[in-house]
């Protein structure tokens, strides 16, 4: 683990990251609500969506810092040892994917599934593509 005080504009994200993940589920549930008429399944899609999020932001903000001897998220003390952008882009995908699957196909379960999978081949995707 690294020494490194983390950069402040990482910690304010990880602050706003609470608020933008708080309107992105609400915002999801509505527009989940409007798609299908099940609650339970939207209240899973938005939950989801906000966790995604709240995993995502901390993790953008740390590789935008601007500092060019900058280090992965992953080498924080306290963060976890995987990769933050392709976990919360992949829980929020396959949130998404299963919405799409519901208002396509009105069953919770599979919809549930196809999420599941949708989010499992994107997590490995970004997992590569995307910067640590």
């Amino acid at each position: 683990m690294s020494d490194r005080q983390v950069d402040e504009s990482v910690i304010r994200a990880d602050r706003l990251s609470k608020v933008i993940a708080l309107f992105a589920a609400i915002g999801t549930f509505l527009v989940a609500a409007r798609v299908t008429g099940d609650v339970q399944f939207n209240m899973i899609v938005a939950a989801f969506v906000g966790i995604g999020v709240r995993i995502y932001v901390p993790y953008h903000a740390s590789i935008t810092t601007g500092d060019p001897d900058h280090e992965p998220i992953q080498a924080y003390e306290g963060t976890g040892n995987y990769h933050q952008g392709a976990v919360g882009a992949a829980v929020t995908i396959a949130a998404l994917a299963a919405l799409v699957a519901m208002a396509l196909e009105p069953d919770s379960t599979r919809s549930l599934v196809a999420g599941a999978g949708v989010g499992g081949v994107s997590f490995f995707a970004l997992r590569s593509l995307l910067p640590s």
